[in-house]
């Protein structure tokens, strides 16, 4: 068996992604049977392949904090990345007992963290946890020739801005996306018995990872690098693939006595309209007249949603009132 290991030097989440399915997608022209791919991102958020990011999402929250959003290749759920969270794949030849087998996949890791004396274990299909927490989550991706194992192992993560991000509910959402599971997690880091540096962590696994599954490092990867530039350009940085894809679903939320409701395909809003829910306490200068809720209307409509176009279609309105009106239509509640 001839397997291959590389640790990535970019810390850019678009470049890492496309790096991963160039190697993905040329596997059999390496002439190899297998390849350990272990990457860290800046802080990032990454939707599964068949995922909603606005209903996933906190992503009025992201885009104030300037944390992107991208889409993997891979299903699954939402996750999030950071300086102190480490990534790994697996890439393999195709073997049928080894679809959905994350179990076989992830058996070196489990040995690999209870020799840090944590006693991790497979919770579900796709997990790791200890002590009833994710630690880890996992997917896979197929072709023909290859499968694609991938997880992520929170070392040391703003589990804070993990909750803030991805724990809540989008009431009033309708969607045909795939959800992803909530679960409280934790770092690993907290089950540690003696201090350790992430980059220790990392090497550490990186080091038993290639000496149990006899791998050397992957020469002669420039062109590898160059293809993975041009997706990085033509998929992972681009609207189309991270934000407008599976983004159809319909909206109803309130704003000042008036029920919104929004109909949004491929990330701009289709469809809105509002109808007056009632008066506001009696002396409330948040009440809107009907004029003012017909230009709202009509001022989002056919607007992006994510970007600079949802702001400036709301010139007439005093910016505490529009942060005011994007976050009650838009934002999620805590759960």
């Amino acid at each position: 068996m001839k397997r291959a290991f590389f640790f990535s030097d970019s810390q850019r989440p678009s470049f890492n992604l496309a790096l991963e399915e160039v190697f993905f997608r040329n596997l059999p022209e390496l002439g190899l049977d297998g390849l350990i791919y272990f990457y860290v991102n800046q802080p990032s958020l990454i939707i599964g392949r068949s995922q909603n990011a606005f209903r996933e999402i906190d992503w009025l929250g992201a885009e104030q904090w300037g944390i992107p959003i991208l889409r993997r290749l891979s299903g699954g759920g939402a996750v999030y990345h950071d300086l102190n969270n480490l990534n790994f794949s697996f890439i393999v030849k195709r073997q049928e007992n080894l679809i959905i087998n994350f179990q076989a996949f992830l058996e070196p890791v489990i040995a690999y963290l209870q020799s840090l004396h944590i006693a991790a274990e497979l919770s579900g299909p796709s997990d790791l946890r200890v002590d009833g927490k994710k630690i880890s989550g996992n997917a896979q991706a197929l072709d023909k020739e290859v499968i694609l194992e991938h997880g992520t192992l929170l070392f040391d993560s703003e589990l804070t801005v993990l909750g803030t991000m991805l724990h809540h509910r989008q009431d009033g959402l309708i969607s045909r996306s795939v959800e992803s599971n909530q679960a409280d997690v934790a770092n690993l880091s907290d089950y540690l018995e003696a201090p350790m540096s992430f980059e220790a962590f990392a090497q550490g696994l990186s080091d038993f990872l290639q000496s149990e599954q006899e791998s050397l490092p992957l020469t002669r990867h420039e062109t590898l690098l160059e293809k993975a530039a041009e997706l990085e350009k033509s998929r992972y940085l681009t609207r189309a693939w991270n934000m407008e894809r599976c983004a159809k679903f319909s909206l109803k939320r309130q704003w000042r006595g008036w029920d919104f409701s929004l109909l949004v395909e491929r990330g701009s809003i289709s469809e809105m309209t509002c109808v007056k829910t009632g008066d506001l306490p009696n002396g409330s200068l948040n009440q809107l007249s009907a004029s003012e809720a017909a230009t709202i209307c009509q001022s989002l409509q056919s607007v992006q949603l994510y970007g600079p176009d949802l702001r400036a279609a709301l010139p007439f309105l005093e910016a505490a009132a529009a942060d005011s009106l994007l976050a009650s239509l838009f934002r999620p509640r805590p759960l």
